[in-house]
This record gives C-alpha cells, structure tokens and sequence, in this order.
C-alpha cells in the first residue's frame, strides 16, 4: 500500500497509521492529501467528525455507508446541528438504496437531511464538501470498490495561491449547479 502524500506551501509528507482516523487538522493551514488506490475510509471518517455546519455530497450510494464507522460518524455531528445535502446520481433508485442502507438513513431527520438526484444521464463525481472549507475528491471507479484515488484539500479558505482558489472556487460552483439542476426527493 502506498502512503498518502500532502502538499503544503511547504511541501511536507505524513506518513499513514493503520488504525488511526485522521482528523481535519487543526493549523488552518490549506493542505492537499493525495492517496492512491487506497481504501479513504479514516480520511472520510476525519473530514465526517470535523464538520460543524453543513456536508455536502455527491454519491451512487455504495455499501460503503453501511460501515458501522461511517454511520457512527454521521450520527456524531448531526447531534451538533449539522445539515446534511446528498446528491445522487442519475441512475440510482433511491427507495432500494434507502432500504438496503436502512440504518444509515435511520439516523437522519427531514430537518437535516435533504436528498436530491440529477436528471440527466450522468454518472457524477464523488465529492464532500464539509463546511465549504474541506473539499474530497475522489477518480472515478468501479462501484463498490473501495481502494481509490482521492484529493482531499484542508483548510480551502486559506488558499493564498491564485490558481487554487480558482480551482477550489470551480468545485465549488460545479456543486451548486448540479445541486440547483437536480429534483428533490
């Protein structure tokens, strides 16, 4: 397994811990984490627990939150008031994926929970937005698999560098196009 490599204004790597979940790190420093072909389930989870406003995602609504983790985490900061935006992809049929993930949507409420799905035939980038500062990125992949590439950017608001804001400011308007594009459920 490779590690992850980050890029900061300083160029500093972080080595990976097996167990660990790696938390939003907290210098407010922007920071780019790269992983390759690796399960981001710890990353996930960090950026998850780190939320104290809104999370922002875009899915096909894999197995991947039937995790115990991932559901846990979840459920963590929802008891803190934050508001959840999930955008599916076209060709999910939401009723069989709400139903096989029963006890992942067993922990939202209509008050913090807001599901939409895009219309046109497409199949959607898989992107979390936690609080419009943390931003992951995830390569297109088959579905249910689970080692994937991923970009996770800390701290976006930070950005001092020109193009990175542009970029940055791209996916964040991309979202918000297909959020406002999309019928609600």
């Amino acid at each position: 397994m490779s590690s992850p490599t980050q890029s900061t204004d300083s160029s500093t790597s972080v080595a990976e811990t097996n167990n660990a979940v790696f938390p939003i790190p907290d210098d407010g420093v922007f920071q780019v984490v790269e992983l390759n072909e690796e399960d981001p389930t710890k990353y996930i989870i960090g950026l998850i627990q780190g939320a104290t406003k809104t999370i922002r995602f875009s899915t096909a609504l894999s197995d991947f939150y039937t995790k115990k983790e991932v559901t846990e985490a979840f459920k963590q900061v929802l008891q803190n008031g934050v508001k959840v935006q999930l955008l599916l992809e076209q060709g999910v049929y939401y009723p069989e994926r709400k139903a096989t993930l029963s006890n992942f949507f067993d922990i939202f409420s209509s008050e913090n929970l807001e599901v939409r799905q895009v219309e046109y035939p497409t199949i959607l980038p898989h992107w979390l937005f936690i609080d419009d500062n943390h931003i992951r990125i995830e390569k297109e992949h088959k579905y249910n698999e689970l080692k994937t590439s991923n970009g996770i950017f800390y701290h976006t608001e930070s950005v001092t560098n020109e193009s990175a804001k542009s970029l940055i400011l791209a996916l964040r308007n991309n979202f918000k196009k297909w959020w406002d594009n999309s019928r609600p459920l």
